[in-house]
């Protein structure tokens, strides 16, 4: 997913901008030597700041590169539910019967990729948030 995102924002230069100022300003607020290249050992230095920062805060201040990455969870993933119906009886769903020990698939792509759902879902929900 990594990689996707890296690719998406290479191709949205307003959504990598944004990444961008939050990142360095998450920098600044959480990393002592982050722009100094003077510091000895400055990439330990940093990995050591870094695990001592709460989940929490990385949840609050990264909120854009979260975003980010579920829009491109989102637009990539090609995934199938499956549902076994355990029950004694049939299940009726949208016309179809569904009978005892029997499974139901569905493709995520379905939705992901649905016009209904999405206004553009392939030119990347980013540009429009």
């Amino acid at each position: 997913m990594t990689a996707w995102l890296i690719m998406f924002l290479a191709t949205n230069v307003e959504w990598k901008n944004k990444v961008e100022a939050e990142v360095e300003a998450f920098n600044a607020a959480f990393a002592s030597h982050a722009g100094d290249s003077k510091a000895k050992d400055t990439l330990n230095h940093l990995a050591a700041e870094f695990s001592k920062i709460p989940l929490s805060i990385w949840e609050e201040e990264l909120s854009v590169i979260d975003l980010c990455l579920r829009e491109s969870i989102r637009i990539v993933q090609s995934a199938v539910f499956l549902r076994r119906n355990l029950s004694k009886g049939s299940i009726e769903i949208d016309g179809y019967t569904i009978g005892p020990g029997d499974f139901v698939v569905y493709p995520t792509a379905d939705i992901h990729h649905n016009n209904n759902v999405y206004p553009n879902p392939h030119m990347y929900v980013l540009r429009s948030l």
